[in-house]
């Protein structure tokens, strides 16, 4: 089998690409995403284009470059390895399709983190933002075998929450094109519940009391998570769950966490009952938390009408 060219990456080559990336004209870029697509050995240009990928980057020039690159990775998911797979890659001497795919596991990852930050940034214009949501959550609906890919979604949940800034324009967004489709709740609720917890460590036991006796940074901090993980909670749209009969889902597979549909669970009551118990442990791990004041009025003013009644287990409270 004829070997494929392999990226290299030489000192002057990159130093190259880093003195042009502030000075690239559009029909510059656009040349490299045509070349990008169109043999491997142009494979250098992905890292040019990826660097474009910031929220102070031109619009027209992050726009074209996250275009190229989405429309580069998309066809080659199925064949992108995993991450400890990629890691191992150097154990199997110079296969250069195995150095091929290590080489792809890392520039994806650098491109769901550029995605993730151009959705997240107060600094991305709205219509890069709006952009670089769509093409994550493609790939996000594009997960090995039809699943959801639910460790993107996690990255880009984490990254909300964790927003210094408020996320105001992104939840609309969220609530206008996704939060309709039944498995992104459901993996909404699934990703919350581990952030809360993950959270919640830190701010119970001594946890608690180094965070109380820490600076008002790490206080304030502690606090926009909190009310981040409320405003997502809060967006997303209640369902009636004695009524709820259809589902649309993002993903092919929906809510089964194997590489198949199972029709056999494919049901009114198998879903509804998953996302019920989702539901529950979110709220569960987010009430669990110190919540501001402001945060706790709310809650206290909404509780007995928008959470309680759809919670699997209402006497738990």
């Amino acid at each position: 089998m004829a070997t494929s060219p392999l990226p290299t990456a030489t000192a002057s080559a990159s130093k190259k690409r880093r003195s042009r990336g502030g000075t690239l004209a559009l029909d510059e870029v656009k040349k490299l995403g045509t070349e990008l697509l169109s043999s491997r050995s142009h494979l250098n240009h992905a890292p040019a284009l990826l660097a474009l990928l910031s929220p102070t980057a031109p619009l027209d020039l992050a726009l074209e470059a996250l275009i190229s690159l989405q429309s580069f990775f998309v066809p080659l998911i199925p064949s992108i390895p995993s991450a400890s797979a990629a890691a191992n890659a150097g154990d199997a001497g110079s296969d250069p399709e195995l150095v091929f795919g290590a080489w792809l596991r890392q520039r994806f990852d650098e491109l769901v983190a550029a995605l993730v930050e151009l959705s997240v940034s107060p600094h991305s214009d709205d219509a890069i933002r709006d952009v670089a949501l769509d093409a994550l959550m493609d790939f996000v609906k594009l997960g090995k075998d039809g699943k959801f890919h639910s460790a993107i979604y996690h990255k880009f949940l984490y990254a909300v929450v964790h927003a210094a800034d408020p996320v105001d324009m992104l939840l609309e967004l969220l609530v206008s094109k996704y939060f309709k489709y039944t498995d992104i709740r459901y993996f909404t609720y699934t990703s919350l519940d581990k952030i809360a917890n993950s959270l919640g460590s830190k701010t119970t036991g001594s946890g608690k009391d180094a965070l109380q006796n820490g600076s008002d940074e790490s206080k304030n901090r502690s606090s926009i998570f909190i009310h981040n993980i409320y405003n997502l909670l809060a967006h997303v749209p209640l369902m009636d769950f004695q009524k709820e009969s259809t589902f649309d889902m993002w993903s092919t597979v929906g809510l089964s966490s194997k590489g198949e549909n199972d029709s056999s669970k494919d049901t009114s009551t198998y879903i509804n009952k998953k996302l019920k118990l989702k539901f529950t442990k979110a709220w569960l791990s987010f009430l669990k938390l110190p919540l501001p004041l402001d945060v706790y009025k709310e809650v206290l003013a909404s509780i007995h009408q928008n959470v309680i009644p759809s919670m699997s287990n209402p006497s738990i409270l």
